[in-house]
């Protein structure tokens, strides 16, 4: 949860390559924040998601990335 109440998670699998997805929920919707390609962006979500005091979110995935191995991920208000 962020200072402002939105609620933040991740999603393994879903997106338009399956790859999983990055969402904020709010007064009751949902809203997509990132769809994973599978590329160097990574594959399958797989940690909880940390906030820092700007904002950004920050979590790893368990495949795709440079070596097929995973990914570190920071995605930036």
């Amino acid at each position: 949860e962020s200072q402002s109440n939105n609620y933040f998670g991740a999603t393994a699998y879903g997106g338009p390559s399956d790859s999983g997805t990055l969402f904020q929920y709010q007064n009751g919707s949902f809203e997509s924040l990132y769809t994973f390609s599978d590329g160097l962006d990574g594959k399958w979500p797989s940690t909880g998601l940390t906030a820092d005091g700007s904002g950004s979110l920050f979590g790893a995935t368990s495949s795709g990335g440079e070596h097929k191995h995973g990914a570190v991920f920071e995605l930036t208000p």
